[in-house]
């Protein structure tokens, strides 16, 4: 068993408070057992006084000849002169010194009117009474160790069943995520056999999502790749310069969009888990002059207007790696579907100490808002070129930051989409 073992702790446990409560007992059994002892040779002492007072015959009380510093003898009676004892001493039970040693006594006056006393030595009644007060706890201590060994095996096989679904659970094959029988385990084992079963349904659902996306993204990288690799070819057979320039600029192409696509993936996989960093460094202000300086030549190059309108929420704080990345492919997403020579808004306000930003672009709109958030994933009918995966990247990192993504018809022209992000 480890350290941390269940059945060696809670053995430990009930064992500690087994030998504390059977100490107490056995100390409480061993004082009654003592004092009794004492009382019943007190008793012992009344009854042998109590035949010497019944005596009418003056000298036919039965008293002992031999010294009374004998110890040997365990109960002396002799007259009250000759245990050199004072006349004033009291009738009843007491202790006195009787020959230089303690002993217990009871003086009695006879019908005669002689004074008997019987005595006992203290040091021999002890001794008596010790010995019988350890012969009724001695059982007691012969118990324990058996009573100890019972209860380990009792808690062993009762965490029988933890130590036998480990086994289960360590001797399954890595791609096993089947649930556990949850019927045939402990009443108190069922909570921790439903949790465990949900999380085998959770990872069983992410190592499906991983595979779906990484077949996703081969089919994605192939088509580029494979697209270059023919502008290869076609430029080694060019029968003049200008058509290898020619060739060269698709490659070119073919190679930013290949770029473009491994950078977004990229991103996700660092969205996914959680690895950007999620201090606040910076003032939404300056991530939104970095991230248009970022996106300034695509805007360019499709002849779209920019519109920004940070009113009150400029000077918040907001995670700077999450934030620029979630305002890069927004932005990027509504540039390539806006169409040439349209505009694009920029807002952001702030509400009850949350930075609500909304995009709104005049592109064609979204039809099923939930389905494009999925990784590789376009709306039908739409020829733009795109790696699919700005949306997916952007829910990811807004997740993490425990904010909410909303893609809405915008109310700002006539068709498209405002993409609203609450942090």
């Amino acid at each position: 068993m480890t350290r941390r073992s269940l059945t060696r702790r809670m053995s430990l446990l009930v064992a500690l408070v087994t030998i504390v409560m059977a100490s107490a007992a056995g100390v409480g059994a061993y004082v009654q057992a003592l004092q009794g002892a004492r009382n019943l040779q007190d008793d012992v002492l009344a009854q042998v006084a109590s035949i010497a007072a019944a005596t009418t015959t003056p000298g036919a009380i039965p008293v002992d000849e031999i010294p009374l510093g004998d110890t040997s003898s365990d109960i002396d009676v002799t007259t009250l002169a000759k245990a050199a004892l004072p006349r004033s001493t009291p009738n009843g039970i007491g202790t006195a010194q009787i020959g230089g040693q303690p002993r217990r006594i009871f003086v009695v006056t006879t019908s005669t009117g002689t004074r008997v006393v019987v005595s006992q030595s203290v040091e021999v009644r002890d001794q008596i009474a010790r010995t019988t007060a350890l012969a009724t706890t001695f059982p007691l201590l012969l118990l324990l160790p058996a009573l100890l060994l019972a209860i380990y095996l009792v808690v062993r096989n009762v965490m029988r069943p933890v130590n036998e679904l480990a086994k289960q659970v360590n001797s399954r094959d890595a791609t096993d995520l089947s649930p556990l029988d949850v019927q045939q385990a402990p009443d108190e084992l069922r909570g921790f056999i439903i949790a465990l079963n949900s999380q085998f349904d959770r990872v069983d659902a992410a190592v499906t999502h991983e595979r779906l996306f990484i077949a996703a993204a081969a089919h994605e990288l192939r088509t580029p790749l494979t697209a270059m690799s023919l502008q290869l070819e076609r430029a080694a057979i060019a029968p003049d310069s200008s058509h290898v320039r020619e060739r060269l600029d698709e490659l070119k192409g073919g190679m930013e969009r290949s770029r473009h696509l491994i950078n977004q993936l990229l991103d996700l996989a660092q969205a996914q888990a959680g690895t950007t960093d999620p201090r606040p460094e910076q003032t939404l202000k300056t991530i939104v002059r970095h991230v248009a300086g970022d996106i300034l030549p695509l805007l360019d190059g499709s002849q779209v207007d920019l519109d920004v309108d940070l009113t009150d929420a400029a000077h918040e704080n907001l995670p700077v790696a999450a934030t620029t990345s979630i305002l890069r492919n927004l932005l990027d997403n509504a540039v390539r579907y806006s169409g040439t020579g349209t505009q694009i808004r920029l807002s952001a306000h702030l509400v009850a100490g949350r930075v609500t930003i909304s995009i709104d672009d005049n592109g064609p709109g979204i039809a099923s808002p939930e389905a494009v958030l999925r990784p590789f994933a376009r709306e039908a009918g739409q020829d733009t070129q795109g790696s699919g995966l700005g949306l997916a990247i952007v829910s990811e990192q807004v997740r993490h930051l425990h904010g909410r993504l909303e893609l809405l018809p915008t109310t700002r022209f006539p068709h498209g989409t405002e993409a609203r992000i609450t942090l």
